[in-house]
């Protein structure tokens, strides 16, 4: 009986009489599994119905005649209609509630330093009224009349979500899909069925997020993507925010009034308030920490999001502080900021030697330009909209994803940077040169996709027990190889990992030999499987002759250390030497050098990289590791 009055209520065809998720868990066959106190609350900022469903008093006529009116909120109306076309301004001045004023008598007359303002005269204007002012909202329904009304019911399992319209439309910039209202359309109700089904659809709102975020969703798919749980309004409202914490205050008020003010929220006393109490309670939230310059300019995106919910906006920065800055905020921050920017230079070795050993020639080092970038995630070089697109592809990666925003951005200006010398690039980054946001993004995601996790591997990072949001994708033998290290795994790993400053001396990037491994038996997996075998991994074993017919990794390539690449004519010494020139340019594949010890090994990495091989790396522990591991074998 229990059972057949739940399939009742629930398989209603019609929405507006079926039961909803709250009435349901009432019924009798759920009494025993009652929530927890507070359970339901675990994710407050998705069952939020006032933002994320829409209203259950709509006339079941209206559905058929009005899809619009019945199945959007007036929230995502206002966007509708303003990206239809619509101007608050012009509205106002229609009912003439915006006059035109000499500029003049528009300046104070006293302006105190709380940021409160007394004019030369009170305009009635700004004061409150409770008349209300219809809006057309003949510009929706005339763009958006052919709209099937399925698009707002979406079927969040299925697997194709847009038309081939639409589809055409994913392709383009995301500034050009910003302003097109259909698919907006699309994407918002796409998004807002995700969001009310969180946490059970998580893994679809990463994948639809890959391919764009919706600006009016964005700030709910942004704590999403942080993990955002628990009583968050209960905790921020817990901190005292109006203790007095001394020079960190004074450095506070000397931050925010140069933090983003071209946006008006933010040049606002109202919002030089907001972000003053969430910048003094992350302060005050983690006494292990400090206060460094760049804290305000990374609350700032999530204060612009979430103007009207300081908590969530805390809590925001809360989780992207731990994840993508974790420990830049202590008293002494050198060996965190040193280990980042060596890591850094590595990765760019690894992807395009020529720039950088280039710019390590001249002397033009990471603690010249790209300090800002990394302790602000480029919020203090790069105008919020930007921020905005890079930060909605950099929630997808792991901790170490910014490191391939700061290469992209030096990759698509190599060509100047090659022909420059020290002051010109001293010059060129004094202030961000303009660069195409959506091709960063794109050469990013090329380069963490074909990079193994372990060549950016750092003591201070901050690493997920589970699986990341954008695991790296390496290509091989035309296939797309997931794979991912847990914290777990790295803890077991870390006291192998060099320290610095011998990291710092390193000529190349490294490779675990567990990551080496675990992409050596995928690529003969694939070949076995008799697909075309494009092969990714170039094991080059340095050692003597003698000793790599003693035992070696099945099908690597031996070149002695001793031996000479090139030949005085410019041609090959040997026809190993030839195979390895093969990959010198492929970017789908990776040269991994294996050698006796790590002076043998760095010296012909320089080598490599001084002909300008892409993508080359040290397997780390050398040859003694790879037969620990079992991965040797004689020659017969």
């Amino acid at each position: 009986m229990e059972l057949a009055e739940f399939l009742e209520k629930s398989m209603v065809i019609k929405p507006t009489q079926r039961a909803s998720a709250e009435e349901l868990l009432q019924l009798p066959i759920f009494s025993g599994c009652k929530a927890r106190a507070g359970e339901l609350d675990t994710y407050p900022f998705a069952v939020s119905k006032q933002h994320l469903i829409r209203a259950e008093d709509k006339v079941e006529q209206a559905e058929l005649d009005d899809p619009l009116s019945y199945a959007c909120s007036l929230e995502e109306l206002y966007e509708l209609w303003r990206m239809s076309g619509g101007d608050v301004l012009a509205e106002l001045e229609k009912w003439g509630l915006v006059r035109g004023s000499i500029p003049i008598c528009d300046l104070p007359l006293v302006s105190l330093p709380s940021g409160e303002v007394y004019k030369q005269y009170q305009d009635n204007v700004l004061g409150a009224s409770q008349t209300i002012y219809p809006i057309s909202p003949a510009l929706i329904v005339k763009r958006l009349a052919h709209v099937e009304p399925e698009v707002f019911y979406p079927l969040i399992e299925t697997k194709s979500r847009l038309s081939q319209g639409m589809q055409n439309m994913a392709e383009l910039p995301t500034v050009i899909k910003e302003r097109n209202i259909e698919y907006q359309l699309h994407r918002i109700k796409l998004f807002k069925a995700l969001l009310y089904a969180y946490p059970a659809t998580v893994d679809t709102i990463r994948r639809e997020a890959m391919l764009d975020v919706p600006p009016l969703l964005r700030r709910y798919v942004w704590a999403a993507l942080l993990n955002i749980k628990g009583d968050i309004d209960d905790h921020y409202n817990k901190i005292d925010k109006n203790q007095s914490l001394g020079a960190i205050d004074r450095q506070i008020d000397v931050d925010i009034p140069r933090c983003h003010q071209y946006k008006h929220f933010l040049s606002s006393p109202t919002g030089h308030n907001k972000l003053r109490r969430i910048l003094k309670a992350w302060v005050i939230d983690h006494p292990d920490l400090t206060y460094w310059q760049g804290l305000d300019s990374l609350a700032a995106p999530f204060l612009v999001l979430h103007s009207g919910n300081e908590p969530l906006a805390y809590a925001s920065l809360k989780e992207f502080v731990r994840k993508y800055v974790n420990n830049f905020f202590l008293q002494d921050n050198s060996a965190v900021m040193t280990e980042y920017l060596c890591v850094f230079c590595t990765l760019v070795m690894f992807h395009d030697p020529e720039l950088a050993l280039h710019l390590q020639n001249m002397g033009f080092i990471p603690e010249l330009y790209a300090i800002p970038w990394f302790l602000t995630m480029f919020t203090h070089v790069f105008p919020l909209q930007k921020i905005f697109y890079l930060w909605d592809t950099m929630l997808l990666g792991n901790s170490s994803f910014p490191m391939f925003l700061g290469a992209a951005i030096l990759i698509q200006v190599r060509e100047t940077l090659l022909s420059y010398e020290f002051n010109e690039c001293i010059l060129l980054f004094s202030d961000m040169p303009d660069v195409d946001i959506d091709q960063v993004i794109k050469e990013a995601m090329a380069m963490y996709q074909i990079t193994p996790m372990t060549l950016t591997y750092r003591r201070h990072s901050y690493y997920q027990q589970e699986n990341e949001l954008l695991p790296p994708k390496v290509a091989v033998g035309g296939a797309k190889y997931s794979y991912n290290f847990t914290k777990t795994f790295l803890a077991e790993h870390v006291d192998s990992f060099p320290h610095m400053p011998a990291l710092k001396e390193d000529a190349c990037a490294r490779i675990f030999i567990q990551d080496l491994a675990k992409l050596l038996r995928y690529q003969e997996s694939v070949a076995n499987k008799g697909l075309p075998r494009n092969s990714y991994v170039v094991l080059v074993d340095i050692r003597s002759s003698e000793v790599f017919s003693v035992g070696h990794v099945p099908d690597s390539i031996n070149i002695p250390i001793s031996a000479e690449l090139i030949s005085r004519d410019g041609q090959p010494t040997s026809p190993q030497v030839q195979m390895l020139l093969q990959h010198r340019r492929r970017r789908e594949s990776l040269t991994v050098v294996v050698g006796p010890n790590q002076a043998a090994t760095q010296k012909f990495c320089k080598m490599l990289t001084s002909l300008h091989f892409l993508h080359v790396a040290i397997a780390h522990g050398g040859s003694s590791a790879l037969s620990q591991a079992g991965m040797l074998c004689a020659t017969l």
